[in-house]
């Protein structure tokens, strides 16, 4: 549930939004611009896939035959150091909470990251927190200040930019901070999102976004598309979401699902 709840408020007069249009550009790869980055390998040529946006179910990941070494696209995690105890294999998709990637809550102390792939993990459940990066290649078998906190997981293309700079065709970005800065997600604009789980991004954080489709994206103030704010029009950025103004009530931070419509 959004931290805004109160239906009476959808009332009120929202600030306009002053948006500039212009189609979301590539850009070159970059450090993230929040958090910590493991060492690991380079990120593997593995082309994008074909698919728009990056894997983005929530799942669940499995704790049969993970005691070995990862497959391209998996990232294998561990409950002890030097790769021991209970372990479980995650392929590219949302994890959002422990019991999603099975190992438990503030216990995850080993990682391997397959070729293909990048592993974001956070300190709190929901993709909240602190996080760092574990790039392609990485074989953890001790995960110092981060041992014993992760709570929540992504694991996300390694062949799509950590910055969410690089936003093609049909495509929505997601960002933390305003300035298309902060964690980041990047999601197809041919599907609706109706929780933060599913977005990929923590509840109630979103500050900038980037719409490149042909359609024109609702935010909502709580899951399940209840109460819409100012929409995001078609090939639109928006680098800094409104926020309170008076008797006014902004977007900014209190977006909780999105719905993708045709103009």
């Amino acid at each position: 549930m959004s931290r805004f709840d109160s239906r009476s408020t959808a009332r009120l007069l929202f600030v306009a939004i002053t948006v500039a249009c212009a189609p979301a550009a590539a850009g070159p790869p970059g450090p993230p611009t929040s958090g910590m980055r493991s060492t690991g390998a380079k990120a593997s040529d593995t082309p994008p896939p074909a698919s728009k946006g990056w894997p983005h179910k929530v799942l669940t990941g499995s704790g049969v035959n993970c005691a070995r070494d990862p497959q391209p696209t998996e990232v294998i995690v561990f409950a002890d150091g030097n790769f021991s105890g209970k372990c479980a294999v995650l392929v590219a998709g949302f994890y959002p909470y422990a019991t999603n990637f099975l190992v438990g809550n503030d216990a995850m102390s080993a990682i391997k990251v397959g070729s293909a792939v990048r592993a974001r993990v956070f300190k709190d459940a929901g993709y909240g927190g602190g996080w760092t990066i574990y790039g392609p290649g990485t074989a953890s078998g001790g995960l110092g200040p981060w041992n014993d906190v992760i709570s929540s997981i992504r694991v996300e293309p390694a062949s799509r930019h950590e910055t969410c700079d690089d936003v093609q065709e049909g495509e929505i970005a997601l960002y933390e901070n305003a300035g298309f800065a902060g964690d980041c997600v990047v999601l197809t604009a041919d599907d609706s999102y109706a929780s933060a789980d599913i977005m990929g991004i923590q509840n109630d954080s979103i500050s900038s976004i980037k719409n490149n489709s042909s359609r024109r994206l609702v935010p909502y103030w709580n899951a399940s598309f209840d109460i819409s704010g100012p929409s995001v029009g078609p090939h639109t950025s928006v680098d800094n979401l409104p926020g309170h103004h008076g008797l006014t009530t902004g977007m900014n931070d209190h977006i909780s699902s999105i719905q993708m419509v045709t103009p």
